[in-house]
């Protein structure tokens, strides 16, 4: 197995050139340049979880044939150093007698080349026409050679599992350009546009054996995987686009006016399977037995032989007749024994799914503006612009969406439980009313061009997101992402290698149906253009000949927003008991079963229009033409972002799956979503300056050469941090709810006032979604912070989130189990469950703590540079740099864990920094201009 380097690399290279001149004398002319730009870079991996060489040796020599199977395709690096925060997980959950889970830090080699062409070509037919053709390609290919994270393990299949990203794409434009007089000009461009993306995660040819993710719940929720994400595989999009545009320009008096249209044909080649190659989720990477429980041994957790590993047939749980496995709440690698599993398939056959797409778009837009001078003083500039974005079309029909959502579907469970995914031909209603009038000013008060007020204020509509909609490629009948939960959900698994649903396939009987859920991607049909209406007022003035001051405040208004939402939920679908009804008194079985609305489908996974933001900023700004041998810019900004959701895919992004949950806390109450945007930094200062040092510049000779002529340059930025929301996310896959009971271990239920157990974990208002505010209960927001190093946590107490809540009936005694249960040490002190509420509806039960209140360390970075350059003749000259990029070597914090059910609660994840530099990167290099 090859050894991880430690040491991050960082090397550069770039070379290019350009050669132009007349093909024919005074009529047509070229130019042609290429340029090559080759870095490779090592990005650290700061503490990547990854099972103990002691673990593993278990494992290896008491897994089951599944197990064995998986780490043959798969072999795992090792780490036996402690994680920060690590939980000792207890003795069932340890593995060989160890924690199961070490951290490993290296440097992941990450190789990008680009290759740059630009071309033109130029033939004046006359004084009045010209033709242009222009080019503009480009070719980048990345490769990550480890693509370690903390969610899957850096090496398998005896080497690795690199990613290779191709970046392939092109600008072809004939432009042809008519000079009809000297006020009147026409411009008619003709282009095409290409972008080619695809992405290979590892050998999906022979890597066919599912992604193994386990929780390591017990030990902290430190989790790991084996193999290639599930649906990182393939991922592949094209997209080709086709523009007509014209443009007619006319001077007349005091009006400069410009009208114009443009007409545009897209296609979107699409391949993207989301279930390749599956995935089997595990609790703990190994469970011991126990032994039964019983009055002599009520700590018993299984059926199992005490002392072994626990396994579905001796547990109770396989389904001899079709091999499935339910109940699977012993679930771990070692014993063959997953809880979850998810796949694709062809509803129509059961046979592997196709995900290929082929999308088309007609978009078209007219527009004119008018810019006036309306004085020597005045210049007004006004406008106005209609766009309508056809919704798209699949060239073979394979599109599907809800078409039968005519109700209240944010609370109406019957309307969400009979909705249904059929074909169609467009996923939404394309808008025609999309018009956008700008205006603005630029007002000289003195009249001397050394004073400015400039205002202005706009609408501006853009497409909706391809991936909003492009997404309905997984929908039923022609995909089919399914998933089965054995803990919880009352589903069974087939384990197999590679993934299964099980038992042959009743084409008569297709998927989606009871107990075969698929998770779908649908859109509000009604779907508007987002829009941004920004405006601007600013004062600027030059003084002393070359300096520039400037104030200015600048907002936008975004509205129509999109948002990734879960309509397949309404507050207390959990709120339930069960009893076993033949006995008698009768038997408390269980509670909190999350009973979704609509049984065909998992999330809805909907887009809607359901966001605005507001986003207001102070702009003051100094700023030095070169005189002296200086030259300087800086600026400071004071801004606020509001929005009651900030990314379409929060938790998608490298920070946003840390620091922002997807969903709002509650369908029914949006609003106590709004809160500081996600990017929302107060505070932004930037300073920029080059100077040219005036020693030596005027000798001769070698002291001349030698000596003077130097300049160097600096950039320095600071951000305050953005925001982090605290909150109760899943605990695994799991949210964390827990029936209050009165004795420490068994006991009967502790019931509220409506005959249900009293829930003394998460998920407050009992969505089965876990997204949920706790209460605050620190003295005050801002001595909660550690101002220690964020690795370690921002806050002053960093544990998990306890169990309990303030008013809690005394006689509950399982507390302690509740903890224990979720890995739980010494509870949180800073935040802590609401108390219930009285009336008819205690699961409508919310912290009162909001969203996005705390913030994340600041970033900070300085590059440097010292340059010269040696002339040797005319036309050929040699340029030194000596360049540092984040010069102070100052680490940037990011990727918060606000997740107060993890066991890195608080705690940094990952380093940022201006272009990919998280440390300081000294470089040498010449650049010879000839």
């Amino acid at each position: 197995m090859p050894v991880l380097p430690t040491r991050p690399k960082y090397i550069k290279n770039q070379f290019g050139g350009g050669v132009g001149g007349p093909i024919k004398k005074d009529k047509t002319f070229f130019f042609f340049a290429y340029d090559r730009y080759k870095l490779l870079q090592g990005i650290t991996s700061a503490n990547t979880f990854e099972p103990t060489s002691t673990a593993l040796a278990f494992v290896k020599a008491n897994g089951g044939p599944l197990a064995q199977a998986v780490l043959a395709a798969y072999p795992p690096v090792t780490s036996d150093a402690r994680c920060p925060l690590s939980v000792d997980p207890g003795p069932v959950f340890k593995t060989g007698g160890t924690n199961p889970v070490g951290c490993l830090s290296f440097s992941d080699p990450v190789t990008t080349t680009t290759d740059s062409y630009y071309g033109r070509v130029d033939h004046n037919f006359s004084n009045s026409d010209r033709l242009s053709f222009v080019a503009n390609i480009t070719r980048l290919t990345q490769l990550d050679k480890f693509f370690g994270t903390t969610f899957r393990t850096p090496l398998a299949n005896g080497g690795n599992i690199p990613n290779t990203t191709f970046q392939n794409q092109h600008n072809l434009a004939l432009v042809e350009t008519h000079t009809f007089s000297p006020r009147v000009a026409n411009e008619l461009n003709l282009s095409h546009n290409r972008f080619f993306n695809p992405s290979i995660e590892g050998d999906p040819a022979k890597q066919t054996t599912p992604n193994i993710y386990i929780d390591n719940q017990a030990a902290g929720c430190l989790n790991y995987s084996f193999g290639p994400g599930e649906g990182g595989q393939v991922v592949a999009f094209t997209q080709d686009r086709w523009a007509l545009q014209d443009n007619l320009t006319w001077s007349v008096g005091r009006h400069a006016l410009k009208v114009g249209g443009s007409a545009n044909y897209g296609i979107l080649y699409r391949n993207w399977d989301l279930g390749l190659p599956g995935q089997y989720e595990f609790a703990e990477l190994t469970s011991i037995s126990t032994g039964p429980p019983s009055v002599a041994n009520p700590n018993g957790n299984s059926p199992c032989p005490a002392g072994s590993v626990i396994r579905p047939s001796c547990d109770g749980t396989l389904n001899p007749a079709d091999g499935t496995i339910s109940n699977a709440f012993n679930s771990n690698f070692t014993g063959d024994y997953p809880y979850f599993e998810e796949t694709s398939i062809n509803p129509a056959n059961g046979a592997k799914a196709s995900a290929y797409r082929h999308y088309t778009t007609h978009d078209y837009a007219v527009f004119a503006q008018d810019d006036w001078k309306v004085n020597a003083h005045l210049t007004l500039n006004l406008g106005l612009r209609w766009e309508r974005f056809g919704a798209p079309s699949e060239d073979h029909g394979i599109m599907a969406q809800f078409t039968n959502i005519n109700c209240n579907i944010l609370t109406d469970r019957a309307c969400i439980s009979a909705a249904r995914v059929n074909p169609v031909s467009r996923m939404w209603k394309t808008n025609n009313k999309d018009f956008g009038p700008r205006i603005g000013f630029a007002w000289d008060p003195q009249g001397k061009g050394k004073m400015a007020v400039r205002g202005g204020y706009g609408i501006f509509f853009d497409r909706i997101f391809d991936n909003i909609w492009s997404n309905g490629a997984w929908n039923p009948p022609f995909y089919a992402l399914i998933d089965f939960n054995a803990a919880g959900c009352g589903d069974s698994i087939f384990y197999s290698n590679p993934a299964s649903i099980g038992a042959a396939y009743d084409p008569t009987n297709p998927i989606p149906h009871p107990g075969k859920r698929v998770s779908v991607r649908t859109m509000d049909v009604n779907m508007r253009d987002s829009s941004g209406q920004n405006y601007y007022l600013g004062v600027e003035r030059e003084f002393f000949g070359g300096l520039l001051l400037s104030a200015k405040y600048q907002g936008s208004m975004g509205r129509h927003l999109p948002m990734l939402e879960n309509y397949n939920r309404t507050d207390g679908q959990a709120y339930n008991v069960t009893y076993d009804n033949t006995t008698t008194p009768p038997t408390f079985v269980s509670a909190f079963s999350n009973r979704r609305p609509n049984a065909l489908y998992t999330g809805f996974n909907y887009r809607s229009n359901s966001v605005s933001s507001n986003y207001n900023s102070l702009i003051v700004e100094a700023q030095k033409r070169m005189g002296h041998g200086l030259q300087f810019q800086t600026g400071y900004t004071y801004s606020k972002l509001l929005d009651v959701n900030s990314e379409l895919f929060a938790g998608c992004s490298n920070i946003g799956s840390r620091t922002a949950p997807y969903y709002y806390l509650s369908n029914a109450l949006p609003h106590l979503s709004y809160g500081r945007g996600a990017e929302d930094h107060r505070h932004a200062y930037k300073f920029n300056v080059t100077y040219e040092m005036p020693f030596f510049k005027a000798e001769r000779g070698f002291v001349g050469h030698a000596l003077g002529g130097w300049s160097l340059g600096s950039f320095l930025q600071f951000y305050s941090g953005h925001p982090v929301d605290v909150r109760l996310d899943v605990n695994g896959v799991a949210c964390r709810r827990f029936a209050a009971k009165d004795a420490p271990t068994g006991g009967n239920p502790v019931l509220d006032q409506n005959g249900i157990p009293f829930n003394i974990a998460g998920d407050y208002n009992m969505d089965g979604v876990c997204n949920d505010h706790p209460n605050f209960v620190g003295s005050s927001l801002n001595s909660v912070y550690s101002k220690g190093s964020p690795a370690d946590g921002i806050f002053k107490d960093n544990n998990q989130i306890g169990c309990g809540f303030p008013g809690m009936p005394g006689n509950v005694a399982n507390v302690a189990a509740c903890n224990a249960s979720f890995g739980v040490g010494t509870p949180n002190t800073l935040f802590a469950n609401p108390a219930y509420p009285t009336g008819a509806t205690p699961f409508e039960r919310f912290g009162t703590l909001g969203r996005n209140i705390f913030h994340g360390p600041r970033l900070v970075a300085m590059d440097f540079g010292l340059h010269k350059t040696f002339k040797f003749t005319e036309t050929m000259n040699l340029r030194f740099s000596v360049e540092a990029q984040n010069l102070f070597n100052h680490p940037n914090f990011d990727g918060i864990d606000g997740n107060l059910n993890s066991g890195t609660f608080g705690q940094a994840q990952l380093l940022v920094g201006t272009n990919n530099v998280f440390s300081r990167v000294m470089s040498l290099s010449l650049r010879l201009a000839f």
